[in-house]
């Protein structure tokens, strides 16, 4: 683990406290995928983190202070187990704090009895979680764009 990961100090669960920061931490990290304002605005209603929100999985929050770094979601959906969110702050990508949050989040999905952990990935993070051993399985069509599709893969526990 980088410094900058062990500086994040603390994940923890989610909190309704944390929605309104971790809201704009996820759009500040889809707009680090290149997205213009037209984009941005279509994807801000599915980023917006609410209490809602939180009560479809199991959530975490990596925080330096109080300040949240990154933010990540597990949820079951049909039978199947989602990676629904995974977002780090633009000025803490590449200092392990994604690592971090997806390794916790395998930990969680195993200890609820997934084998697996499906994920709906942006394009421009899908190297992120080949990284990570996830292998691609196909493509899922975007709640927030229609016609656009997201690249799905498998990460097997």
């Amino acid at each position: 683990m980088t410094e900058a990961a062990r500086g994040a100090g603390l994940i923890r669960p989610a909190s309704p406290g944390d929605c309104s920061a971790l809201s704009a931490l996820r759009l500040r990290a889809k707009a680090s995928h290149g997205y213009g304002p037209r984009e941005l605005a279509a994807f801000a209603p599915e980023l917006a983190v609410t209490p809602q929100t939180l009560a479809r999985g199991h959530n975490l929050v990596a925080l330096a202070g109080r300040r949240p770094l990154g933010f990540a979601q597990i949820a079951s959906e049909a039978g199947d187990v989602w990676l629904d969110a995974l977002f780090v702050d633009p000025p803490a990508m590449g200092q392990g704090i994604g690592t971090a949050l997806f390794d916790r989040s395998t930990i969680l999905a195993g200890q609820s009895g997934a084998r697996q952990i499906l994920i709906a990935s942006d394009p421009g993070a899908a190297g992120f979680y080949l990284a990570r051993g996830a292998v691609r399985c196909g493509e899922v069509a975007s709640h927030a764009i229609p016609g656009r599709m997201l690249p799905r893969f498998v990460y097997t526990l």
